[in-house]
């Protein structure tokens, strides 16, 4: 089990066969979900049917296939989305670089696109940071729930950090829903 996962949405016509086979040394898995009657999975690590459009898929999958949460990227893509060689695996070691909760590959300007917003514009886009602030897209609704500062002693043993680790986990946990809860309310 590779650590990342693309998770495709296919036909008969999908690319995702082409990038498996341009990509030997890539370090994710392929599962293809089909929305027509199943092809050739071209060397997918799983393929699946069920679900209306990708997203029911991807649910369909999270119901019935447990390990998919083992994987640390997932990757939602259309079959009719051409990567270059080496792309995939090289957008999920930019991922990981900067611990991305949340990202978007864009297109580029040649592609078809349903939304204006997903293609490559490199003279407006946002970089990232060293300190990997998220920035909310304009006009979303966001609640921000700070908490007490923690400090944690230098020089800490395994079990200590181990320790610490728990309760900061807990303490971002409780903060995560206190900031829920504020858009629930709005």
């Amino acid at each position: 089990m590779r650590p990342y996962l693309v998770f495709v949405r296919a036909g008969l016509k999908s690319f995702h066969a082409q990038h498996i086979r341009e990509d030997p040394d890539r370090n994710w898995d392929c599962c293809v979900s089909w929305y027509s009657a199943p092809g050739n999975d071209g060397g997918a690590e799983r393929s699946t049917t069920g679900g209306l459009n990708k997203f029911d898929g991807l649910d369909v999958n999270l119901t019935e296939w447990p390990e998919i949460t083992r994987y640390r990227y997932v990757l939602v893509v259309d079959d009719d989305v051409y990567f270059q060689p080496g792309d995939i695996s090289r957008y999920f070691e930019i991922c990981e670089r900067h611990a991305l909760f949340l990202s978007q590959p864009a297109l580029s300007w040649r592609s078809y696109f349903g939304i204006r917003l997903t293609l490559r514009n490199a003279l407006h886009a946002w970089k990232i940071k060293w300190d990997k602030f998220v920035i909310p897209w304009p006009f979303a609704r966001i609640a921000i729930a700070i908490g007490e500062p923690v400090y944690i002693k230098k020089g800490l043993d395994a079990a200590a950090l181990a320790e610490a680790q728990v309760m900061m986990e807990a303490r971002m946990k409780n903060l995560f829903e206190t900031a829920r809860l504020a858009l629930v309310r709005l």
